[in-house]
């Protein structure tokens, strides 16, 4: 990723405020490659203002330098960030009809045909790239993808050796390679290939980083913190090393070693990459197995409050809360998210923890209706809410649970089992007039199900008014 100077942020910041206002200044070429260049990694955290910025970056450099190939570049490759491979295409097209040849222009058509999985017309325009400017490191980084994929490890590494003598910072792109490894299950392939580019550049950090990514991916977690060790001794002041070494120490139960790593790696990550690893929710595992719980709340809340992992980052806050037996915050911090993270039907039965169990049935009601808008959420949440009272023979919960719900929602909104699960919990707490005439009204819409039905208690399939209703609404 490119460091951008205290100028380059101040050029940057000129733009968006020229932005924001709609309003259009002629900067340099210069100045809009800068520009481009910061919105393309998503330097900005909010990612729609990213993309806003980006197109407008784009268009008006298009309007203003409409010969300059680079920002009709740009333009494609925004439309594969948006996905909208279409007018990828059409541009291209454009470029071809109107432009010079070059090699980014038959690259950006390999990532279009990548992202299309026209997998067979790739190959070839690397080639044509490559005939254009055999020197372009970008293009040796294509075929080291391509040879990978062809399973000729040989020569990928051949180019990729040619692409890092060329531009050493290429080393940040090696992840990558890593995924095609992990992705297709070619794990101890892609140690051997990542030993040998070691012994090609023994003082590249990003290459110990990737070989230890593989072990961890192998489960050799010893053989992961060697690496590692070798990558500190190139460069000490790299986050995601501290970060790698953090998540070995915790697979192999070293908490304590894993808290000083994670700390580390905070100390160094910028923000993006607070993003990528979330290192916070690992510190806050760490610390909740040497049960500092209150330290566990502290890192796991640094993901809520920042945007990051929200959805698993709350249940497990909530669960903390539980652990220190801190009712009041615990209840406060529920009612401040509840409704802004998904949750299951073990889960509600977590919370409830916090409130008073003699109105536990009126609690489990209200934090299912805050938290739950979307009618297709609701009806598997309720299901197997009712799985798990009847499991605890919870009934008389499970009689007013449903019988709140029966009124509520409308025929459409229940599932199939729905009035079958309120029929089970009447008659199993001994409100057996009701129960029947809700038996009948579930045999008389879902038939099918009433197996499942008979097998929640043996009780059913002994009764002789049940089994009389069955026979009588047989279709």
């Amino acid at each position: 990723m490119k460091h951008f100077e205290d100028a380059d942020i101040q050029l940057i910041n000129d733009f968006k405020t020229a932005s924001e206002s709609n309003i259009d200044i002629e900067f340099t070429i210069e100045e809009f490659e800068i520009i481009s260049l910061y919105f393309f990694p998503e330097n900005e955290p909010n990612e729609f203002k990213a993309s806003f910025y980006l197109k407008r970056a784009i268009d008006q450099s298009i309007k203003l330098y409409p010969e300059y190939l680079t920002f009709r570049l740009n333009l494609v490759r925004y439309y594969l960030l948006s996905q909208k491979f279409d007018l990828a295409e059409k541009e291209i097209e454009l470029i071809e009809q109107e432009f010079y040849q070059t090699s980014d222009l038959y690259l950006e058509k390999a990532n279009l045909y990548a992202l299309l999985e026209r997998d067979s017309e790739i190959f070839p325009l690397i080639q044509k790239a490559y005939a254009l400017d055999p020197e372009d490191p970008k293009v040796h980084f294509a075929f080291t993808y391509e040879y990978l994929k062809q399973h000729n490890p040989e020569q990928a590494l051949k180019h990729l050796i040619i692409v890092l003598e060329h531009d050493i910072d290429f080393g940040e792109y090696l992840s990558g390679v890593v995924d095609l490894f992990a992705l297709e299950k070619r794990l101890d392939e892609g140690i051997i290939f990542f030993k040998e580019l070691s012994d090609h550049f023994p003082l590249l950090p990003e290459s110990w980083i990737n070989l230890a990514t593989l072990y961890q991916h192998n489960k050799a977690h010893e053989e992961a913190i060697d690496a590692l060790q070798f990558a500190l001794v190139c460069d000490d002041q790299i986050g995601e090393t501290y970060y790698r070494l953090g998540n070995c120490y915790q697979n192999t139960g070293r908490f304590e070693e894993a808290i000083e790593h994670y700390l580390k790696a905070i100390e160094l990550f910028s923000k993006p990459e607070f993003e990528v690893f979330a290192p916070h929710i690992d510190l806050a595992t760490c610390y909740d197995e040497t049960g500092e719980y209150a330290k566990a709340i502290e890192y796991a809340k640094y993901m809520v409050n920042n945007g990051f992992a929200h959805h698993y980052a709350v249940p497990y806050i909530i669960e903390l809360y539980l652990k220190l037996g801190d009712i009041e915050n615990g209840v406060a911090f529920i009612e401040k998210h509840i409704g802004t993270f998904p949750f299951n039907s073990e889960f509600i039965f977590t919370m409830l923890e916090f409130y008073n169990k003699d109105e536990m049935v009126q609690e489990m009601i209200r934090l299912i209706e805050v938290g739950i808008k979307d009618p297709e959420l609701l009806i598997p949440l309720i299901d197997g809410i009712g799985n798990i009272l009847l499991e605890d023979e919870l009934y008389h919960v499970g009689e007013t649970l449903f019988a709140h719900f029966d009124k509520k929602l409308p025929i459409e909104n229940k599932s199939d089992m729905f009035l079958y699960y309120y029929a089970a919990f009447l008659l199993l707490n001994h409100n057996m007039d009701v129960g029947y005439q809700i038996l009948e009204d579930a045999l008389l819409t879902h038939y099918e199900q009433f197996p499942q039905f008979l097998a929640i208690s043996d009780d059913f399939v002994l009764d002789p008014k049940i089994t009389s209703l069955i026979q009588q609404y047989k279709p």
